[in-house]
C-alpha cells in the first residue's frame, strides 16, 4: 500500500510537470509580444516600480535607504502568496514559526523571543494598516487582497518604536477606489482544499465616499495519518471579511476606516520525532506525516479589529491620525506529545486587548529639508489562562523537583494577565546637503509600563505549592538613527546607517518561583551599523539591492533553565551579548519581455560574545563562541517567470522559484542540547513551487495552475524537546541520550488549480 501510494505521488507529480512543459512549448511556439505583462512590467518594459511607505511617507523602493523586501499585490498572486509562511519562503531574512493557533513568532536577522507569557513581548513588529499587532496570536492574517508587503530589517526604533529590535513587519491592504469592479475565485487542490474569494469596489458618492468588501473561505482536509483512530487530522475551517470606506469631501481631507474579521476552526496535528520507541506507549508512532496523539486536538479562533486613518494636507504639512482597536479571542488544545497516552496535553487561551493610536505631522518633501514628527500611544491588556494535563507514566524520569510525588495525573494551571501602556514621541528629519547628498537624523523617546498578576498551580509535582503575585514596572528608551545617502546618478542609491533598537522589558508570568513571578528583565538593546546600495537601471530592466551590516545585541533576553528551591524551570531572563554580521541582496531582472529572473540571498554569521547560565550551585555554564538560536547561515531563493501572449490577446505564464535555507540550532548551547538528527531537521533542501496560468485578452478571465512544495519535503519550525514525559528512569539516563521533538512542520505539499474572475 505504502508503494501504491509513493507510485500515485510520483505519478502525480509528473503529470504536473509534463503539464508545465505543454504549457512551455504552446508558450514557446506562440507569438512573442514587446507588451509588458499587466501588473508586473512597467510600460516601456521594465520591473515594476513598487511604492514603500518604510520611512513614512510614499517613497520608491530604490530610493528607500534601508535594507526593505517589498512583495507587490501582482507578485503576490502570480506566486499564491497566501499565507505569512508563503511570505518568509520569498523573504529570506524572515523566520515564520506558528506555534499554534495561540502563539506565532517572527525572527528577522536572529532577532526572537519564544516566550508565550504574557510579560513578555517579541523582537519583530507586525503592522496591518499602519496598525501593530503586539499578541502573538494576532499574527496570522489573510493575505487576501493585499496591496503590497513590506519586510523592513534591522532596528526600526524610531519610526516603529518598540519591540522593532530585528526589524519590522508591514502589510497593506487595498483601500476603495472611485471605479466599480470586483472579483471572485475559487481554488481546488490536494487534501480536499477549497477555496472561495471575492472583491467588490464600488463608489457610493462620486468622488467622495467609496466602499470594498473582501469575503475569503478556506477549508482543508487532514493530512496527517492517526494510527490510533486511522483517521486524517489537520483539518481547517477558515473564514475572514474585510470592509473599507473612504471619504474624500475634498482635495485636502481623506479618510479610510475598516473592519477585518477572522474566525477558523480546526485539528492539531503533532509531528513528534523520536530516536527510540519508548517502553510504556509501544505503540508510539513518529513522523512528519503519521501520529499516534489518538485526540486531535483544537485550534479555534476568533478575532476583529477596527482601524481608521485620516490625512489632512495643511500648507506646514499633512496630519496623520491612526486610530486602530484589536479583540483577539484564541483557544487552543494541544496533545504536546504524540503519543497514544496524551502524556502532556496543554489548552490554552489567548484573549487580548488593544487600542492604539498615532498622530502625526509630515512636512511637504518638495523642499530642502523635510521632516516627519509625532506621538504615540499603546494601551494593551493580554490575559492568557492555561489549564495543563500531565498524565505521568513514570515518575523516576519526571518528578526531579523536590515537589516529588507519584505517577498519574497532574494538573498545571496558569492564569496571567498583563497591561501594558506606552508613550513615545518622535521626529526624524531629512536634509538634502547638495543634490546628491542628504543626511537623515532621528530619534525617539518611549516610556512604558506592565502592571498585572499571575498565578500558577502545579499541583506540588514539580515545583511545590501554588504561588502568586502583583507585578509592576516601567522602562524608558532613546532609540537614534542616522543615516548618510549618496545618490551620484538617478539610476544608484547608496546610504551608510546607524540605528538604534530596543525590545521591552518585562515578567515571567509563568515563572516557577515567586521570585521569577515578580521580578522585572530589563529591555534588550542593539546598534545596527550597515552600508547599502540600490540600483534600478537600463529602462528599469535590472533592479539590485545589496546591503552588508553588523549588528551588536546587549541584555539578550533568553529563556534559561533556572534551578531554585522550588525546583527546576526556565524564564526569560537577562543573558549576555551578541553579535550578527550579514549580507543581504535581492536581484531581479527582465532581460526580454517576456521573462522575469529573480535572486534573494541573505549569509548571516552570529555569535554569542557573552552569555553564561548560572546553575544555581555556584556554578556557570558559558555559551561564548556559540552561535545565536532561529539564524540560518544561508539562506536563498531563486525564481523564474516566462509569459507571452497568444494570437488572440490572452497571455500564458509559467514559473517557480526554488529556495534552500541551512540549518539553524534552536537552544544556545547549539549540538549540546541538540541532536544533529534534529537540527537537520530544520533546513530547506530544494524547497519548490510553480505556477502556470492562461488569462483571456481582457483579463476577466484566468485559469492558474500551483504547485505549493512540489519537492514535497518536511522541515520542522520550532522544535521543542519534551522526552521526559515519555520515558522511564532506565531510558531517560540512556547514553547517547533518548530523544523526542515536537517538531511543529512546515507548510505540507499542496497542488491544486485557481479560477479567477473579474467584472
Amino acid at each position: 500500500m505504502k508503494d501504491a501510494n509513493r507510485d500515485k505521488a510520483v505519478a502525480g507529480r509528473c503529470a504536473w510537470l509534463a503539464l508545465l512543459a505543454a504549457a512551455a512549448v504552446w508558450g514557446g511556439g506562440a507569438r512573442v509580444t514587446l507588451a509588458a505583462a499587466p501588473g508586473t512590467e512597467s510600460a516601456e518594459g521594465g520591473l515594476e516600480e513598487i511604492v514603500v511607505t518604510a520611512l513614512r511617507r510614499e517613497t520608491n523602493l530604490s530610493n528607500t535607504p534601508i535594507s526593505l523586501s517589498a512583495l507587490s499585490a501582482t507578485e503576490m498572486e502570480r506566486d499564491r502568496v497566501v499565507t505569512m509562511e508563503d511570505v518568509a519562503r520569498m523573504v529570506p531574512s524572515l523566520v515564520f514559526m506558528p506555534q499554534s493557533a495561540s502563539e506565532t513568532y517572527l525572527s528577522i536577522r536572529g532577532t526572537s523571543t519564544i516566550d508565550d507569557s504574557t510579560g513578555t513581548d517579541q523582537g519583530v513588529n507586525m503592522f496591518v494598516d499602519d496598525v501593530v499587532r503586539t499578541g502573538i496570536a494576532d499574527l496570522q492574517p489573510d493575505l487576501y487582497d493585499m496591496e503590497r508587503v513590506e519586510v523592513l530589517k534591522g532596528p526600526q526604533g524610531t519610526l516603529f518604536g518598540r519591540n522593532s529590535l530585528g526589524g519590522t513587519l508591514s502589510l497593506y491592504t487595498k483601500n476603495p477606489g472611485f471605479k466599480t469592479e470586483g472579483s471572485a475565485e475559487a481554488s481546488f487542490g490536494q487534501n480536499n482544499l477549497i477555496e472561495a474569494k471575492g472583491m467588490f469596489n464600488t463608489p457610493l458618492i462620486d468622488n467622495i465616499l467609496a466602499a470594498r468588501l473582501v469575503v475569503s473561505a478556506h477549508s482543508n482536509g487532514g493530512y496527517v495519518n492517526d494510527t490510533v483512530t486511522h483517521t486524517d487530522i489537520g483539518k481547517l475551517s477558515r473564514f475572514s471579511t474585510r470592509a473599507k470606506v473612504l471619504y474624500t469631501p475634498n482635495d485636502d481631507v481623506k479618510v479610510v476606516g475598516g473592519f477585518d474579521y477572522l474566525t477558523s476552526r480546526g485539528d492539531a496535528p503533532v509531528w513528534a520525532q523520536t530516536n527510540f520507541s519508548p517502553a510504556l506507549e509501544p505503540t508510539f508512532v513518529s513522523g512528519p506525516t503519521q501520529t499516534s496523539q489518538a485526540d486531535p486536538g483544537k485550534r479555534n479562533q476568533n478575532i476583529w479589529g477596527l482601524n481608521v486613518r485620516a490625512d489632512w494636507t495643511q500648507p506646514v504639512g499633512t496630519w496623520t491620525s491612526i486610530s486602530g482597536y484589536r479583540h483577539v479571542n484564541v483557544l487552543d488544545r494541544t496533545l504536546e506529545t504524540g503519543d497514544p497516552l496524551d502524556v502532556l496535553t496543554l489548552q490554552t487561551q489567548e484573549q487580548d486587548r488593544q487600542f492604539s493610536e498615532e498622530l502625526r505631522l509630515a512636512s511637504p518633501v518638495e523642499q530642502r529639508l523635510s521632516w516627519v514628527a509625532g506621538v504615540y500611544y499603546l494601551n494593551s491588556d493580554k490575559a492568557r489562562p492555561i489549564d495543563g494535563v500531565l498524565n505521568i507514566l513514570d515518575c523516576g524520569a519526571v518528578c526531579h523537583g523536590p515537589g516529588g510525588g507519584l505517577p498519574g495525573v497532574a494538573d498545571y494551571i496558569a492564569s496571567q494577565d498583563t497591561r501594558t501602556i506606552s508613550y513615545a514621541g518622535f521626529i526624524d528629519g531629512n536634509f538634502a546637503i547638495t543634490d546628491t547628498l542628504k543626511i537623515d537624523l532621528g530619534g525617539r523617546y518611549t516610556y512604558e509600563k506592565k502592571s498585572g498578576f499571575a498565578n500558577l498551580n502545579h499541583s506540588n509535582h514539580f515545583f511545590g505549592p501554588a504561588i502568586e503575585g502583583d507585578f509592576s514596572h516601567s522602562w524608558k528608551a532613546f532609540t537614534p538613527k542616522l543615516t548618510l545617502t549618496y545618490k551620484p546618478v538617478d539610476t544608484l542609491l547608496t546610504y551608510a546607517t546607524v540605528s538604534k533598537g530596543f525590545q521591552s522589558g518585562g515578567f515571567n508570568t509563568q515563572g516557577g518561583d515567586q521570585t521569577s513571578l515578580t521580578l522585572p528583565f530589563d529591555s534588550e538593546y542593539v546598534w545596527n551599523y550597515e552600508v547599502g546600495v540600490k540600483f534600478d537601471g537600463m529602462n528599469h530592466r535590472v533592479q539590485a539591492n545589496a546591503s552588508v551590516f553588523t549588528d551588536r545585541y546587549s541584555n539578550l533576553q533568553v529563556i534559561q533553565n533556572v534551578t531554585s528551591p522550588q525546583g527546576f524551570f526556565t524564564a526569560t531572563t537577562n543573558a549576555g551579548a551578541a553579535k550578527v554580521d550579514g549580507l543581504e541582496t535581492d536581484i531581479q531582472v527582465a532581460p526580454t519581455n517576456w521573462m522575469l529572473l529573480g535572486l534573494r540571498y541573505d549569509y548571516l554569521k552570529s555569535k554569542l560574545t557573552s552569555y553564561s547560565v548560572d546553575n544555581g550551585d555556584g556554578t556557570f555554564t558559558t555559551y561564548n563562541g556559540n552561535e545565536v538560536p532561529f539564524i540560518a547561515k544561508n539562506r536563498v531563493t531563486g525564481s523564474v517567470d516566462l509569459h507571452t501572449e497568444l494570437s488572440g490577446g490572452s497571455r500564458i505564464g509559467i514559473g517557480g522559484d526554488y529556495s534552500y535555507r541551512s540549518p539553524y540550532y534552536i537552544t544556545p548551547g547549539n549540538s549540546v542540547d541538540t541532536p544533529d538528527y534534529v537540527t537537520r531537521l530544520t533546513a530547506w533542501r530544494g524547497l519548490v513551487n510553480m505556477h502556470a496560468s492562461w488569462k483571456s485578452a481582457d483579463e476577466r478571465h484566468e485559469v492558474a495552475l500551483f504547485a505549493q512544495n512540489l519537492t514535497n519535503i518536511h522541515y520542522g519550525l520550532l522544535p521543542a524537546d519534551l522526552s521526559v514525559f515519555v520515558q522511564t528512569g532506565p531510558e531517560h539516563f540512556n547514553v547517547p541520550p533518548n530523544y523526542l521533538y515536537n517538531m511543529r512542520p512546515g507548510p505540507y505539499q499542496s497542488i491544486g488549480i485557481t479560477f479567477r474572475e473579474k467584472f
